[in-house]
C-alpha cells in the first residue's frame, strides 16, 4: 500500500476505534462524538480507495462525492450511496448547537459505518494483492 493510502486508513482506523469507544460509554454519551468519528471514519476510507487507485478527489466531506468517484472501478457501491448520505450530513451537524442527537440515529451511524467499512477494506486488501502477483 501507498504510503498516503497507509495514512488514510491509519487515520480512518482512528476515527473508527473513537466511535466504538464512545458508543460503548454508558454515562454522559457523546452521540454527536458517534456520529462524527462514524463520518470521518467512512470518509477516509473512501479517500484510500481513491489515492490507492490514483484516482483525484476534492477536499470534500461529502462521502456521496467520494462515491460516484469509485463507481467506474466498484459500480456495486452505488448501493452505498443512501447509507453513505445519512452519515455525510455528520460532517457539519455535528460541529454546530441545534438539534440534538439521540440514540436511535447514533445507531443508524454506527451500523451505516459497519456495514461501508468492511467492503471498503476488502477493496484495499484485494487492489494489494492484485499488486503483489
Amino acid at each position: 500500500m501507498r504510503p498516503i493510502t497507509e495514512e488514510w486508513v491509519s487515520l480512518a482506523d482512528g476515527d473508527y476505534r473513537t466511535m466504538r469507544r464512545e458508543f460503548r460509554v454508558t454515562e454522559e454519551p457523546n452521540y454527536r462524538g458517534v456520529c462524527y468519528h462514524a463520518q470521518q471514519c467512512v470518509e477516509k476510507l473512501f479517500k484510500a480507495f481513491l489515492h490507492a487507485n490514483h484516482i483525484a478527489f476534492p477536499k470534500t466531506h461529502d462521502i456521496t462525492e467520494l462515491i460516484e468517484l469509485t463507481l467506474p472501478l466498484r459500480p456495486e457501491w452505488e448501493k452505498l450511496i443512501p447509507v453513505a448520505s445519512l452519515l455525510t450530513k455528520y460532517a457539519t451537524d455535528t460541529r454546530y448547537p441545534g438539534d440534538p442527537f439521540y440514540p436511535a440515529e447514533t445507531n443508524e451511524a454506527v451500523d451505516s459505518c459497519e456495514r461501508i467499512r468492511p467492503l471498503v477494506l476488502q477493496a484495499l486488501q484485494q487492489l494489494d494483492q492484485l499488486r503483489l502477483q
